[in-house]
């Protein structure tokens, strides 16, 4: 697990929840490895998060954590458009932030090079001596980006100011998900309800619960930080890398451009991971016919993928089961989550955690007293952990 993080200010009491203390009927995870892995096909999101290494311990139900965005290669200069002889510079977004006195910066578009001379964080801009090196000053553009190119030293200099990168600090929830399962006495006492079926039934609600996980994972909408808490899904995150098709084919061009900028903000690219809808997967088995893009299969965190090449990277796809139609007709009305895609980079995904207590756990031996049979189910109390929606895309409305 990884760390334990601090919380931020919600309506629900620490330590509160809602269910019986059943300690003793405990069954952790961990000593039910054979009901684990039920739900690959149609969750593998969530089974996924539930591997070694992608928890977040919280400390109450309401949690924050921060948004980093990794420090770019590239300054966007403001709205106006700046002369050749123009020696202070506004940026956009912060940008001052992000370069220090003596940083040199590349207009690619002219090759002109200019050397920052001084930084007004307040203002949001540099003072820049223009044309150094040898190159000539030449208009930009408004909005145009320029490069952070590199950095040159006078002799015998201080060490410069620090660059920063602003975290944005983000609120979620864990939400208590639960399934439970029975059987009367007389049913286990049948051949068919022994030893083995009564691990089926199990895992049946287990798979149960794996779903209503991966759907809230994925396709939460909003959240609610009181009780009863809903954690905040992928949809709800997720606003820079998003694309909406509205019906119109996505041609292989338009497929690279998406998957340009999702790789844009990612710098390890070992785990991008395309959870693709039916739609998409026809779409892509049009691409490109007369070149092998497809690799052999493999596996991110325990689940199996195959691997796509592009120009940009391998993507690992991995075909969703809850991204299909509704209905057995592909209309309007039963088109479901067919249309969707979502990449994520699951170097940058986790689940938060309600202390140990919101471990997925089996309770068993649950029924009232007086009960002629037997109840147990399984429970969690967590949240998703999206550590930058920048790294991530979706896309939605192919057809």
């Amino acid at each position: 697990m990884a760390e334990i993080l601090g919380t931020s200010a919600g309506t629900i009491t620490q330590g509160q929840r809602k269910v019986a203390s059943v300690a003793s009927a405990r069954i952790p995870v961990q000593e039910v490895e054979k009901l684990i892995n039920v739900s690959e096909d149609i969750a593998p999101l969530t089974v996924m998060l539930d591997k070694p290494g992608k928890t977040h311990i919280v400390r109450a139900p309401t949690y924050v954590h921060y948004e980093t965005d990794e420090l770019p290669i590239g300054l966007t200069l403001g709205a106006a458009g700046q002369g050749s002889g123009v020696t202070t510079l506004a940026l956009a977004a912060n940008g001052a932030k992000r370069v220090t006195v003596n940083t040199l910066l590349l207009a690619q578009r002219t090759g002109e090079e200019l050397r920052v001379t001084a930084v007004n964080t307040s203002a949001n801009t540099v003072d820049v001596d223009r044309g150094v090196g040898g190159t000539s000053a030449a208009a930009l553009n408004a909005n145009e980006v320029i490069s952070i190119h590199s950095f040159a030293a006078p002799d015998g200099d201080t060490s410069p100011e620090s660059v920063t990168s602003e975290p944005t600090v983000v609120t979620n929830a864990t939400q208590i998900f639960r399934a439970s399962f029975e059987m009367s006495r007389r049913l286990r006492g049948l051949e068919t309800y022994a030893s083995d079926e009564e691990d089926r039934v199990s895992r049946d609600a287990l798979r149960h619960l794996n779903i209503m996980r991966e759907q809230t994972f994925l396709f939460g909408p909003g959240i609610s930080l009181t009780d009863p808490t809903i954690t905040g899904g992928v949809f709800h995150w997720l606003s820079t890398n998003v694309t909406n098709q509205a019906g119109v084919a996505l041609t292989e061009s338009g497929f690279y451009t998406i998957v340009q900028n999702w790789f844009l903000r990612n710098r390890n690219r070992d785990k991008m991971v395309l959870f693709a809808g039916e739609n998409l997967l026809k779409a892509m088995d049009g691409f490109g016919r007369d070149v092998l893009r497809y690799t052999p299969d493999t596996t991110v965190l325990g689940v199996k993928v195959k691997g796509y090449q592009t120009a940009f990277g391998t993507i690992m796809l991995k075909p969703h089961g809850l991204m299909t139609r509704l209905g057995g007709d592909d209309t309007a009305a039963n088109k479901g989550a067919a249309s969707w895609a979502i990449g994520l980079n699951m170097e940058r995904v986790g689940r938060a955690q309600y202390g140990s207590e919101g471990a997925l756990t089996l309770n068993k031996d649950i029924q009232e007293n007086d009960r002629d049979g037997s109840k147990a189910e399984w429970i969690s109390d967590e949240g998703l952990w999206l550590g930058n929606e920048k790294a991530h895309c979706l896309v939605t409305g192919i057809p």
